[in-house]
């Protein structure tokens, strides 16, 4: 185990770095920069633009910018946010939470609903009940995060008043409230934008989690519990469904960056003051350090999240760790 984390902690670092470079390339190629676009005032002169396009360094070469920057992201410094006036790291300390909240639950609540609904499907393959919820879990699949998103809004919130339309809280009386009372006001809240990524991973998950457990039904112990008398739900429960979780664990590494991907639109439509959010006014801002900050997050998770995966599919299979 320690040689597979020092491998995956090199692998990791060099997925990041290469994404890190290529995404500054990407960001400095890109037409004008924050100065051209922040400017709007007419009585602005280009000396004053050119004055801060010097101030933070935009007026040198792009490899001297690069060899700059990486030097301060060394140091831990991310720079300074144009479009927010702030470090960096505080802005992230102040989003990344919100996000995190977000993205736990959907997780969460994705992958309970998802090992579910597969392992529901999975014991009643080729009936028309397996078939129904096949077809609506690759709909959902189909349908962009954004449209699930507007249809719950455009129903839960605006038609049946059930739940707030954007924000975290309720800004007017969230301060005035109980502990209990913001809790509560918070949860209110979060049902819709975790709801709206976690049907995602649901559908996602119960096509992996259904083709895992039809693959093990056929194999000799899932006979053998059943030639002991065991019920149907004891022998799909408690030999099948433990048996099919390796596989499960090759996705659970790629829903993480999948959920920030889909946080960004989800935040950005509900109002969460999250990395989503961040990430959209900055990219609008032309605001380097935080599209590079967000990069950065993002090249982490997958780093991590694909390490998880290998992890949890080793503690599930003690096998596959002599094949690391």
């Amino acid at each position: 185990m320690r040689r597979f984390l020092i491998v995956r902690a090199a692998q990791a670092m060099i997925v990041v770095a290469l994404v890190v470079t290529l995404s500054f390339v990407l960001v400095h190629a890109a037409p004008n920069d924050p100065f051209g676009l922040s400017f709007d005032d007419p009585n602005i002169t280009e000396q004053v633009r050119a004055r801060e396009r010097a101030k933070f360094g935009y007026d040198r070469p792009l490899g001297e910018q690069y060899i700059r920057w990486i030097g301060a992201i060394v140091r831990g410094d991310l720079g300074v946010s144009h479009s927010n006036g702030r470090p960096v790291a505080e802005v992230l300390k102040q989003v990344l939470p919100n996000t995190a909240l977000l993205m736990g639950a959907a997780l969460f609540v994705g992958l309970v609903g998802g090992v579910a609904v597969g392992t529901w499907q999975a014991a009643r393959a080729g009936t028309v009940g397996d078939r129904i919820s096949s077809a609506v879990t690759m709909i959902t699949l189909s349908v962009p995060e954004f449209l699930l998103a507007l249809a719950a809004i455009g129903l839960l919130s605006v038609r049946w008043h059930l739940f707030p339309v954007t924000g975290m809280v309720d800004v007017a009386m969230h301060d005035t409230m109980s502990f209990g009372g913001r809790v509560v006001d918070t949860l209110r809240h979060l049902v819709l934008p975790a709801s709206t990524l976690a049907l995602v991973v649901i559908a996602a998950v119960s096509r992996y989690q259904r083709t895992a457990v039809i693959a093990v039904l056929p194999d000799d112990f899932i006979r053998t519990a059943r030639a002991t008398g065991a019920s149907e739900r004891r022998v799909l429960w408690r030999h099948a469904f433990p048996n099919s979780l390796a596989p499960l664990c090759a996705i659970v590494g790629l829903l993480l960056p999948a959920l920030f991907g889909g946080a960004v639109f989800v935040e950005k439509i509900f109002g969460w003051p999250g990395m989503g959010t961040t990430m959209v006014n900055a990219v609008l801002g032309r605001d380097y350090p935080m599209v590079l900050a967000g990069v950065i997050c993002s090249g982490v998770l997958v780093a991590v999240g694909s390490a998880v995966a290998d992890m949890l599919a080793m503690v599930i299979d003690p096998r596959l760790e002599r094949l690391s």
